[in-house]
Order: C-alpha cells, then sequence, then structure tokens
C-alpha cells in the first residue's frame, strides 16, 4: 500500500523548517510522497495575512526541486471553514489504497482533542508528531518522530523581518506583492517611531495617487524607508563598510538611510530601484526620481512630527516639484546646522 504524508498548516509563510520536516518525516516514515495542504481558513487559529493563493505560490517555490514534494490545493474546494475530517474522508473517496499519515508538531497534536471528530480521524488514518521540545509528551496512538530543532522556526519571524529563515525568491514574491511589509516593517522600529513612519506612510500614498505615482511601490518605500533608524550604531557601520565604505565619512545622522537601502536590497531582495533609491535618499532628497521626491516630502511634511506643514502639503497635492523646492531649501538649511552638507 502506498503511503503519502499530508502536511497541513497555514504556510504564512512556509520556512525552511517546514521543508525539513516534510523531508524528514518522507524519510523517517518510508512516504512515497509528501504533501502540503494549506488551509483556506484555521478554526483553531486566528486568519492569516496572505491569501490562499499567495501562500500556495510561496509553497510552490520553496518545493520545486523535490520531484516527492507536493502541493494539493483540495481544502481550496471544500465548504469553509473546513475540518480535517473533512479532508481526509476527500482523500481517502478518491484512492482507498493509499495509507495517508497526518504529520503535525506536538503543539496541534495538544489540541486533538479540540478537533473535529476526533476519534474519527484515529480511526481513519495514521499521525506522526514532532515533538516541539524533547520533553513533550506524545497523545497515545499517534507515531512519535524525533525531535528536530528546525521546528524552533516559525512563519512568525518571517514575518518579523528574520527574511533568512526562507527562501530568496520568497521573499522577493512576498515584497513583489506586498506581503508582511506592514508587520515587518512595524517589528523594526520602536513603538514611537512606528507612529511617523504610519502616518508618513498615509502622507506618501495621498501624495502619490495625486499625481497618479505607483502607490504600491510608494507604500513599500514608506514602510521600510525608516527600517534601519532604531538600529545600533555598530550595525549600522558594518552594513556601510560592506557595501559602501567610503558613506562612513557621512555624518551618522545619514547612515541609517543608505543602510536601509542595502537592507531592503540584501535582505529582502528588493530589486526596484526606485524603491531603493526612495529609501537611501530621504533624508537628504537628493535623487530625480519622482518616487524619492514623494518620500522625501512626506517623511519632511508628516504631521505627526507635531509642526504645521499644512499649506506646504496642499501645495505637495497639486504641484510635486513646487513642493519639492521648498522643502528641500529648508531642510538644507537645517542639515548646514546639524552639519551636514547637502
Amino acid at each position: 500500500m502506498k503511503r503519502i504524508g499530508l502536511f497541513g498548516g497555514s504556510f504564512d509563510p512556509i520556512h525552511f523548517g517546514h521543508l525539513r520536516i516534510a523531508l524528514d518525516a518522507k524519510r523517517s516514515l518510508s512516504l512515497a510522497e509528501v504533501w502540503f495542504l494549506p488551509t483556506v481558513l484555521t478554526p483553531l487559529k486566528s486568519g492569516q495575512a496572505a491569501s490562499f493563493d499567495h501562500r500556495c505560490k510561496m509553497i510552490e517555490r520553496m518545493i520545486k526541486p523535490y520531484r516527492k514534494l507536493k502541493l494539493c490545493t483540495l481544502e481550496a474546494s471544500l465548504p469553509q471553514p473546513n475540518y480535517t475530517i473533512t479532508t481526509v474522508r476527500e482523500l481517502k473517496s478518491f484512492d482507498p489504497t493509499v495509507e495517508f499519515v497526518w504529520i503535525m508538531g506536538s503543539d496541534q497534536a495538544d489540541q486533538f482533542s479540540l478537533w473535529k471528530e476526533p476519534e474519527e480521524l484515529l480511526r481513519l488514518i495514521r499521525f506522526a508528531v514532532y515533538p516541539r521540545n524533547p520533553e513533550d509528551s506524545i497523545p497515545n496512538g499517534m507515531i512519535r518522530l524525533p525531535y528536530r530543532d528546525y521546528l524552533a522556526y516559525s512563519s512568525t519571524e518571517i514575518r518579523q523581518g528574520k527574511a533568512e529563515l526562507t527562501k530568496p525568491s520568497i521573499v522577493a514574491y512576498m515584497m513583489e506583492n506586498g506581503l508582511y511589509l506592514e508587520e515587518i516593517a512595524k517589528s523594526m522600529v520602536s513603538p514611537k517611531r512606528w507612529i511617523h513612519v504610519a502616518s508618513m506612510c498615509d502622507l506618501a500614498l495621498r501624495i502619490a495617487k495625486a499625481h497618479q505615482i505607483d502607490e504600491n511601490k510608494v507604500r513599500t518605500a514608506a514602510l521600510l524607508h525608516d527600517c534601519m533608524k532604531n538600529q545600533p550604531r555598530q550595525r549600522l557601520a558594518t552594513i556601510l563598510t560592506i557595501h559602501e565604505p567610503n558613506y562612513l565619512s557621512q555624518p551618522q545622522a545619514l547612515w541609517h538611510q543608505r543602510a536601509g537601502m542595502y537592507f531592503a536590497r540584501q535582505t529582502l531582495k528588493i530589486r526596484d530601484r526606485s524603491i531603493l533609491a526612495a529609501i537611501g535618499h530621504h533624508v537628504e532628497g537628493d535623487h530625480h526620481d519622482p518616487i524619492v521626491r514623494v518620500i522625501y516630502l512626506a517623511d519632511k511634511l508628516d504631521e505627526s512630527r507635531g509642526y504645521d506643514g499644512k499649506d506646504t502639503i496642499d501645495l505637495a497635492l497639486r504641484d510635486l516639484d513646487a513642493a519639492y523646492k521648498i522643502v528641500r531649501n529648508q531642510q538644507a538649511e537645517y542639515l548646514l546646522k546639524e552639519g551636514i552638507d547637502v
């Protein structure tokens, strides 16, 4: 009888831990294949941040090199909210000769009694459980798999900027589609700084809309423009030493903008030149790109800074270049006082 592993979850997004679990389970349980079954909605979990379609496309990018790992989109065709018992019955009806094994972590196993028809599930298929901690107990009737430290990986960490936990192609997909962007940006700055970032983003989008400038690009640049603002000086210095050592001669007040640009490019895999330029020049605004100018103006005119820039904001909504010239002249005077020559 052919044995197939079923690996259900939100995969929001998929990470290297998920991949290693699937490969390890295939070997440990002598499985012919492992099928990833992303949920549309998870009854015992709060809502997902990315759509079912986006999560499926990220899974496909992760498992592409592995012939025996498959994506199963069955749940999208089932009534919602769906339950594992329904999924299992549907799968078994397709081919009664297949032996299915459900793969999960001990955190899910601890909640198994809350699943719909748990006794019937145990009758229909086997369950294989990875303990999240070596001392975790596993419910009777389930297969205990070896503890693996990569179970400590989490999708939450990726949504907080730890992009190294998943494939670069998935990170690039996330950024291209604006997935988890606000959560990543918020996790990288202080609560006080986030008030400015969120407010400035709203203003940037207003200006972009008024001039029919790409709002998706503006949103990405706005949310990430201060991503390095609250990072330690040594981290900024390290990033600049690697990517642009000559910039270390600039005043430290400017370091975070260029370090943020390199973080966006190297870690978040952003390749759009306008977005990168907007992050890398948002303090002094010395760039001709209209997206750079939108971010520069929004950063300087943001009302959360506590001063009244309403007249200049109104001008920016009518005439981007005129507002840019005014703010740039005002900012040049301030930066010169700070020892920064623009």
